[in-house]
């Protein structure tokens, strides 16, 4: 295996010491990404926010600065991402504003109609079942709440070649914006909206309950 399959394999469920290294690359590597998808929502003051699949845990940080009269929670399902995510919002932590646990998109921790929005950055590719994850999204989002997904792949010709040796790599599943259209209203949601920076092949994805 190349160093390139090690690394790429990382970003599915980032373990150990490069583990650790990967998710503070995270940190740095998708501001911009999480910027760009952020602008296509309003987030009301108070919000109570879930991030999916958090990686290094800055995203959280981020969430809470837009954020600062309402909470951010977020579920991980790496240990050493959550441990990651601990540490850098140490503070916010401690002062109540975010909370970091560890969980699965396919069973997440939380009470029907909690969430005004839940957020996935560069996480969706690897759930076990896109239909059956968005289901489980929606029954812990508010009547009204907004689901945001944000991808830098999807299934463009001009990045094929690209995106298949990722796919290779890691197993990650994407798709074109109209397959996703349709798996979020079969997953029970009143509205999907989806926009494209194809020359980037950046993707972000906004869904109603």
């Amino acid at each position: 295996m190349s160093e390139l399959d090690k690394r790429l394999q990382q970003c599915r469920r980032p373990s150990g010491p490069e583990g650790k290294v990967i998710g503070k690359e995270m940190n740095i590597r998708h501001q911009q990404l999480w910027m760009w998808g952020l602008e296509h929502i309003e987030l009301m003051p108070g919000s109570t926010i879930l991030d999916i699949g958090f990686g290094g845990g800055m995203s959280l940080q981020v969430l809470s600065s837009l954020n600062p009269e309402g909470k951010v929670y977020g579920i991980d399902y790496s240990d050493e991402m959550v441990k990651l995510a601990r540490d850098v919002n140490k503070e916010l932590i401690d002062s109540g504003k975010i909370q970091v646990l560890q969980g699965s998109v396919s069973c997440i921790p939380f009470k029907n109609f909690t969430f005004d929005v839940a957020c996935a950055f560069e996480t969706c590719y690897f759930w076990p079942d896109l239909i059956e994850n968005f289901r489980e999204i929606h029954r812990t989002l508010k009547n009204e709440g907004i689901l945001l997904v944000v991808n830098e792949v999807y299934d463009h010709p001009q990045f094929k070649d690209r995106n298949s040796r990722y796919a290779q790599s890691t197993g990650m599943k994407y798709y074109k914006p109209e397959e996703y259209r349709n798996y979020l209203y079969q997953a029970g949601y009143s509205s999907a909206e989806i926009h494209e920076i194809p020359e980037k092949n950046w993707i972000v994805m906004i869904a109603e309950k």
